[in-house]
This record gives structure tokens, C-alpha cells and sequence, in this order.
């Protein structure tokens, strides 16, 4: 049997038990809560809660609401690769053009290859005529990803009818862009301005040197946007000229003798007696007469490249034969005294 004091002491004890078990599940409730609060503001202010509510608005054209949370972004982290990009976009859809130009250039900083940042900023130079800014950026790319973006904002390459190669015909080449505008070039591999040769598209670009020729083109339409550099290299080796043909080639002859010359198609035919021939000097036509005496026939070919031949020299002797002797001519005298005695003859012969 408990005695009362025992009985009471047990009923405290209880008591305080649940005091106790009572005070720890109000401290774990409150905890628990505190840590919901916690982490529902926490998350309610990371970036990419923050990101999602600032595409979503932006996606909705609701760009007041977008940019509260891009600034809430950009303060937790400037350097916030993906908050960079949406600035640059919502700023240029709200024509901040110089706000959305300084984000995408700090975002490009950051991802150097993004065809997304380099797209955005293309826009905004065309938006603002900047063309020849355009094309100072394609310069310093070289990924060919992004390159594909800017020749969405420039006009396309000069394209040509005759790719770089060797060849051994002078090329004639003929340059077009499927966008009109004119075009510029040059022919030293310098890069072409509109100060360069404007293409003539009536007359070919003739390549009649040897060796190699760089050939570089743009295409300027007339807004002032330029494309991008089209280069080409040709190696042009040109064949000399073939030997011409001398008939007859060269001999001993007792009369009056015409040489014949033939060459290929196209070439120009040169000729002097005992002497080299100078191109440009004494030009073959028809035919040669043969000279009296001992010479010798010296000849070239020049093809229509320019390109001269080998000389070819033939050793012609020609002495006439000696004339025959003329009648002697006779005196008035003579040719009266002559008739005279013709006359007297006839007169005898008749009188006998």
C-alpha cells in the first residue's frame, strides 16, 4: 500500500513528465516551423528561384515585374552568367539599347562562345547602323558556331566561278553575292575595302601572272553592311610555246625560194636573218623570200600567254645563176651600110 505522500509524489512526477514531453513538442513545432520560414525564404530569394520568376515574367512581356527580380539577381551575384543574358534581353526589348549592350558584353566576358550573347549584340548594332562594328567583332572570332551568327547580320560572301587551285590556263573569274550590293577586291592578299578594285561585272578578273594570286572579295550592300572576306588562291603555271616550223628548213637553192612558218593556234611568229629575233620586232606574214648568199634563218614563236619558244635556226645558201650575155647592139652607121649592101646584092642578082 502507497501512503498518500507517495501517491502525491507520483502524480507530481507525472505531472512534470508531461510539463516536459509538452515543452520539447512545442519546441520541435517551433523549430520546425523556423526552418520552413527558413527555407521557404531562402529559396524564395536563390538565384534560380529568383531566375525563374524573372524568365517567367519576361516570357509574359511583363517586363517591370521581370526586371524587380533580375535587380534582386544581378544583387545577390553581378557576375551572374544567366541573370547578364536576361538583362541584356529584357533591356533590349524595352529599347535600353545601352543598358542591354553593357550586360551582353560583361556576359560575354564570362561565356566567351555564346552564339545567345553574340546574336543580341549583333542586334543591337543594327538596330543603331553599326555596321563596320559588326564586322571588327567577326574579326576577332575565329569559333565557327558564332561565325554562323554573324553572317546572319552581314550580307553574304562573294562567291566565285572558278575555285582557288593550280592551273595552267589563265583563270577568268567572275565574282557574285546572292545579296545585292558591289563588290570589292584585290588580288595581293591584303583585305579589301570599299576603297579596293570594284568588281566589273561585265568584264572577268584575268590572272595572267605566274605563281600564286591571292584573291580576296567583299560584297558592301548599299545600307553599308559588309560581308564577311571570301579568299581564293591560284596557282597558275602557263606552258611555254612550241617550237614553229620552218619549210623548207634550210638548204642550198639555185632559184628564187619562199619559206613557210606555221605555229599553234594563237601564237605570233617573230623572225631575223643571222640575228636572234626580238618579240616585238620583225613579224612573220605569209612567207619569207630567201636571201641571196649564205644566212641563217633565225626564228620564235610566242603563244597567246606571252610565252616564248625555243629559237630555231635553219642555214639557207642561195646564189642566182649568172644572167646570159645580152646581143650587142649596132650603130645607125652600121645598120644603113648593112642595108645598103643588102641592096646592092639584090640589085645584082635581079640584073643577071
Amino acid at each position: 500500500m502507497y501512503t498518500r505522500e507517495e501517491i502525491n509524489r507520483k502524480v507530481q512526477s507525472r505531472k512534470h513528465k508531461r510539463r516536459r514531453i509538452t515543452t520539447v513538442c512545442v519546441v520541435l513545432a517551433v523549430m520546425i516551423v523556423a526552418a520552413v520560414i527558413i527555407v521557404s525564404t531562402a529559396r524564395n530569394h536563390s538565384e534560380s528561384y529568383l531566375l525563374r520568376q524573372a524568365n517567367k515574367y519576361y516570357a509574359a512581356h511583363d517586363y517591370d515585374e521581370a526586371i524587380e527580380y533580375l535587380d534582386k539577381i544581378l544583387a545577390l551575384n553581378p557576375d551572374s552568367a544567366d541573370g547578364l543574358l536576361l538583362s541584356a534581353k529584357i533591356n533590349y526589348s524595352i529599347k535600353d539599347l545601352d543598358s542591354s549592350e553593357s550586360a551582353v558584353l560583361r556576359y560575354l566576358e564570362l561565356v566567351p562562345n555564346s552564339t545567345d550573347g553574340y546574336r543580341i549584340l549583333l542586334q543591337i548594332y543594327t538596330a543603331q547602323d553599326r555596321y563596320d562594328e559588326i564586322l571588327a567583332k567577326s574579326r576577332e572570332v575565329t569559333d565557327k558556331n558564332v561565325l554562323a551568327v554573324f553572317d546572319e547580320f552581314m550580307t553574304e560572301k562573294p562567291s566565285t566561278n572558278m575555285a582557288g587551285g593550280s592551273y595552267n590556263d589563265v583563270p577568268e573569274i567572275t565574282l557574285s553575292s546572292a545579296d545585292a550590293g558591289d563588290i570589292y577586291y584585290t588580288l595581293d592578299g591584303t583585305e579589301p575595302t570599299t576603297d579596293s578594285e570594284l568588281f566589273d561585272k561585265e568584264e572577268p578578273i584575268v590572272i595572267e601572272e605566274e605563281g600564286e594570286t591571292v584573291l580576296s572579295a567583299i560584297c558592301v550592300d548599299a545600307k553599308g553592311r559588309q560581308s564577311r572576306v571570301m579568299t581564293e588562291t591560284y596557282d597558275v603555271t602557263l606552258p611555254d610555246a612550241s617550237a614553229p616550223v620552218v619549210s623548207p628548213a634550210g638548204g642550198e637553192f639555185y632559184k628564187e625560194t619562199y619559206i613557210h612558218v606555221t605555229a599553234e593556234d594563237d601564237a605570233t611568229i617573230y623572225y631575223d636573218w643571222d640575228e636572234e629575233p626580238e618579240i616585238g620586232g620583225e613579224e612573220y606574214y605569209g612567207s619569207i623570200r630567201v636571201r641571196e648568199g649564205n644566212h641563217v634563218l633565225q626564228v620564235i614563236a610566242v603563244n597567246k600567254y606571252g610565252k616564248p619558244s625555243d629559237v630555231v635556226k635553219y642555214n639557207f645558201i642561195y646564189y642566182p645563176p649568172a644572167p646570159e650575155p645580152e646581143p650587142e647592139e649596132t650603130t645607125t652607121e652600121e645598120t644603113q651600110t648593112q642595108e645598103q649592101t643588102q641592096s646592092t646584092e639584090t640589085t645584082e642578082t635581079s640584073q643577071e
